[in-house]
């Protein structure tokens, strides 16, 4: 194991030294390489839309129009007051779910007991397509701002919760018992050692969930709102405005950048420690710091029967929790009966509403139009993806060059183009499976690119005393040692290809999953709706789930805890 004490730069590569290593570059070079790819971004734009002519400037409009429309909407106050209305809705929601998170995260991360029990289950809505709630929310809560708040509290609470709790039980032990010998009770254990600690994890936290409540934002705004910069985007693209269009996603593109500058500035103000500050499955250490094996305390004393428990671990939980989940939803309502059952289906009219849609012979077309797309624009980000890690992280220069879009498009809110996608492209496959490949590609690229970058150099010095070679190097260690966190983004691009999925047939669809969600929804079967919402949970987990299997199989030295 690596000496944390050592800088990230001294663990990279040498043969990716060019990347993150030790030497000193100016402080101009990337934004100079920024300036001039922005400018030359614009000038090609401008050439291809009005000089040559080369696309119909009413569904590409040049970027001299697109400014003039930001200007105009500025001037007639419809973009200041959906700005506003748009920020205070994910005003409120992001602190709700932020709250939220971090009592849920800290309560979670400070006992074995409450992980175990809380964890399997939050991991698993975390990487859901929660957002196909939208059609349901608007029963349950009105067509006013109240739906869409609660769908970026979803899309804020879940990974503010999960990194609290990770930055929570990575707590160094020794300083738990330090203070504990000093006298320190256990509201000043938190306050001087546990929360600094956390700290980190959960700005870290705050960062990750500003993208998935943007989306969540605008899921809301897109679909059933009059107010908003995503009912503006619906008005104008119905209206064939696609310069208007071009500018609110311009406005989103900003708004998504300063949020994400503010959370990092506030980090750097609170900064603290070296300790990892990213979410994500963590290798199992059974090692204490200070070099003895950690012995579990247990109250299962057959050896047999601990190891059987050990091997079923996490998804077994999974399993029991779901089940105690669904016992007790059924027993609410049904027995209860403390909601309208029509409002809220109990478990068991989810399932004869599941059986009644697939013996009527609707289902099997939509489910397999929504797999076909899925499968597509899945595999087609992993290649991408993959391809892209590589090749931005071969050498300083790519990166520097590649790296300013690529970040840009990461900012942009992806289902924000889902409506001009229908327009370029129509009412078929062709958007849905670009929304799908747009929305998975970049947790495959940037998980292969840090994979790349962080591999152990002492591995690189090895082979280069055995006399490997630059392409020996790659394909028996900097690869394989890489593996783990490339299969880490491709399990997270399956959770968000699933999101890509609901988009894309809410937005311009006529058959899929996504499609008989908001049909059933707007015909107020909702145990119809809800039953399919609960199958895209279900098939999510169960493509996360074979991806671990296959992680097993090529890298069954990395144990993953998600």
């Amino acid at each position: 194991m690596a000496d944390t004490s050592t800088p990230v730069r001294s663990r990279r590569l040498s043969s990716r030294i060019i990347v993150n290593g030790p030497r000193r570059r100016s402080p101009f070079r990337r934004p100079a390489i920024i300036v001039l790819e922005l400018l030359g971004l614009l000038a090609f734009w401008h050439l291809a839309v009005v000089t040559f002519e080369w696309v119909n400037p009413l569904f590409y409009p040049p970027p001299g129009k697109v400014l003039g429309a930001l200007g105009d909407l500025w001037e007639e106050g419809v973009l200041a007051k959906n700005i506003r209305f748009s920020v205070t809705v994910w005003g409120k929601g992001y602190l709700i779910g932020a709250v939220s998170g971090v009592a849920f995260g800290v309560l979670m991360g400070t006992s074995n007991a409450t992980y175990r029990l809380g964890a399997p289950i939050v991991w698993s809505l975390w990487a859901t397509p929660l957002i196909a709630l939208r059609p349901m929310t608007a029963v349950w809560f009105g067509f006013g701002d109240r739906p869409i708040i609660f769908l970026v509290f979803l899309g804020t609470f879940f990974p503010i919760a999960l990194n609290t709790a990770a930055g929570a039980r990575e707590v160094d032990g020794s300083l738990i018992r330090s203070a504990r010998v000093f006298g320190a009770n256990r509201w000043e254990e938190f306050r001087k050692i546990r929360l600094p600690w956390t700290r980190p994890y959960i700005f870290a936290g705050m960062r990750l969930a500003i993208p998935t409540s943007i989306i969540a934002l605008l899921i809301g705004e897109l679909l059933g709102s009059s107010k908003g910069l995503g009912a503006m985007i619906t008005l104008n693209t119905s209206r064939f405005r696609t310069d208007r269009t071009f500018a609110v996603i311009l406005v989103l593109v900003l708004l998504s950048v300063t949020l994400v500058q503010i959370v990092e500035a506030l980090d750097r103000r609170h900064r603290g420690g070296t300790q990892e500050r990213t979410l994500g499955p963590r290798v199992a250490n059974l090692v204490d710091r200070r070099g003895g094996n950690v012995r579990r305390r247990t109250f299962i004393r057959n050896r047999t029967a601990r190891r059987l428990i050990s091997k079923a671990g996490w998804n077994a939980a999974v399993v029991v929790e779901i089940g105690i989940v669904v016992l007790v939803w059924e027993f609410l309502i049904s027995g209860l009966q403390l909601w309208n059952s029509r409002l809220f289906p109990p478990p068991s009219a989810l399932f004869s509403a599941f059986v009644d849609l697939v013996s009527s012979g609707r289902f099997g077309e939509h489910w397999a139009f929504s797999m076909k797309n899925a499968l597509y624009g899945f595999l087609l980000a992993t290649v991408v993806g993959i391809a892209v890690g590589l090749v931005m992280s071969s050498s300083r220069w790519i990166d520097d060059i590649l790296g300013p879009p690529f970040w840009t498009a990461y900012s942009t809110p992806r289902i924000a183009l889902q409506p001009l996608l229908v327009i370029w492209m129509g009412f078929g496959s062709g958007p849905k499976i670009l929304i799908i490949f747009l929305m998975a590609v970049f947790p495959v690229a940037l998980n292969t690119m840090e994979g790349l970058r962080t591999v152990d150099r002492s591995l690189l010095r090895a082979a280069e005393v055995y006399g490997a070679n630059r392409l020996q190097r790659f394909v028996k260690v900097e690869l394989p040692a890489a593996v783990p966190l490339i299969l880490t983004g491709i399990r997270m691009g399956v959770a968000r290809a699933m999101v890509g999925v609901v988009v894309g047939e809410f937005i311009g669809g006529s058959k899929g999953l996504g499609y008989l969600i908001d049909r059933s929804a707007f015909e107020f079967e909702l145990d119809t709706a809800l039953a399919l919402t609960v199958l895209l949970v279900v098939m999510a987990n169960i493509g996360m789930f074979l991806v671990d299997v296959v992680r097993r199989v090529v890298a069954p030295w990395y144990s993953m805890t998600a």
